[in-house]
């Protein structure tokens, strides 16, 4: 018997049922040089983790008995004027912005290919905030930090004082040979 299939057992024994339905796919990745072996390990047990958050979402909805599933978008709000709508997504937000504040490293990339409007900006700036001299952040961008103020409007004034005293770096492109990146 091969590792590949004692590698299956494995997975199903332990009921890592989204890695084992993935390997395949991510093998191939690696293979071609698409994903290193590091980046596939972690985006499969993040498949698995999301899958096991689902899972138990679902046992607790069935155990409470609840007739369907529904989510904040489709309460009616209307029915029950008490509950503030605003309150509720603003809590969600801050957990999803606690989640990215607490990484060691946080990489974001891509900054100004799109523009962002004022309330992606603002949490941006929360966001940057919040990481401020606790975690290192890697901001990878095509965009002179000059013309950031076309991208971000106005917060940008705020996360200016937040970036500006680090140092900026000029580096090739990996995936461009021919573009030139700002790393801050």
């Amino acid at each position: 018997m091969s590792n590949y299939i004692k590698l299956q057992n494995n997975l199903e024994e332990l009921n890592l049922n989204e890695i084992k339905n993935n390997l395949d796919k991510y093998l191939n990745l690696v293979k071609e040089g698409e994903k290193s072996f590091v980046d596939a390990l972690y985006e499969l047990s993040s498949l698995e983790i999301k899958a096991k958050e689902k899972r138990a979402m679902y046992s607790c909805v069935r155990i409470a008995n609840f007739p369907f599933l529904k989510g904040v978008e489709d309460f009616d709000f209307a029915f029950q004027p008490g509950i503030n709508k605003q309150e509720i997504l603003e809590n969600r937000l801050q957990k999803r912005l606690k989640h990215f504040a607490k990484y060691k490293v946080l990489v974001i990339d891509e900054i100004g290919y799109l523009p962002i409007d004022n309330d992606s900006s603002n949490l941006f700036f929360q966001l940057i905030s919040e990481r401020y001299e606790k975690h290192s952040t890697i901001i990878i961008t095509n965009t002179p930090f000059s013309d950031w103020q076309e991208i971000f409007g106005s917060p940008v004034l705020a996360v200016n004082d937040k970036i500006k005293r680090y140092k900026k770096l000029q580096i090739k492109m990996y995936r461009n040979e021919h573009k030139n990146g700002i790393l801050l």
